[in-house]
């Protein structure tokens, strides 16, 4: 745990860690947001729905297939509505396939997971990659090359990453958190069961709750290891 501290703020937010947070990466849900969904999950994630995204609308004009396309006897909107409904069906299998390895490793590891936990996860996860999903289909409406929509939607992708990190760095950028979809992917929290579903689960809240989470772990910590029984196992 010293030698966490001892890391720079802005090596913490690039993997999209809160330094504050430090005393969680011992728990389970705080080492999953450590090594998967707070940076490799996001990345994998987007690029399968970018590339996928693009090809909604692009890959058909690069393959000179857009002119059949359309002279099927069915309205455009439906034959894109059922492109995003494919699109949306691998969605739910990518999120679905990566809650079931994280329940089977909570349950393995003993990990301070709930079942509301893993809903709010499951929510959290699949309305991100629809986000990003949603602009990929964009990219290949505008575009005609799939490369070219890929690239748009990867730059949009790094451009709002970058900025959502200064604004964890500096509480005078803080104002550019409005301007990434990354302020409101918050995987810790969702693990931990504490996203806002309403306005008055405001993010002082959440920060509050956590704070006491890393208290009572840190108390019972010294407790053990001064062979004392902590407060929780008091009350227990």
């Amino acid at each position: 745990m010293e030698l966490l501290r001892q890391y720079p703020e802005f090596l913490f937010r690039i993997f999209g860690i809160d330094p504050t947070q430090a005393a969680l990466f011992a728990t389970f849900t705080g080492f999953m947001h450590a090594e998967t969904f707070g940076f490799i999950w996001p990345v994998t994630g987007l690029l399968f729905v970018v590339l996928s995204g693009t090809a909604v609308v692009a890959q058909e004009i690069e393959r000179g297939t857009a002119d059949l396309w359309l002279s099927v006897p069915i309205p455009r909107v439906h034959l894109l509505v059922s492109k995003q409904v494919a699109l949306l069906s691998g969605i739910l299998v990518f999120v679905l396939t990566s809650e079931v390895a994280l329940a089977a490793g909570a349950f393995a590891f003993g990990g301070d997971i709930t079942a509301r936990g893993l809903v709010q996860l499951a929510v959290a996860l699949t309305c991100f990659l629809i986000a990003f999903g949603g602009l990929a289909t964009l990219a290949s409406a505008l575009a005609s090359e799939r490369s070219r929509a890929a690239g748009i939607v990867g730059g949009l992708a790094l451009l709002m990453y970058l900025l959502w990190v200064l604004a964890g760095l500096a509480e005078e950028a803080r104002w550019l958190r409005s301007f990434s979809l990354f302020t409101v992917y918050d995987p810790q929290a969702a693990m931990l069961g504490e996203l806002p579903w309403s306005n008055s689960d405001s993010a002082a809240r959440r920060s509050r709750r956590r704070s006491r989470r890393a208290n009572r772990l840190r108390s019972s910590r010294y407790c053990r290891m001064k062979g004392e029984p902590s407060t929780s196992s008091m009350v227990r």
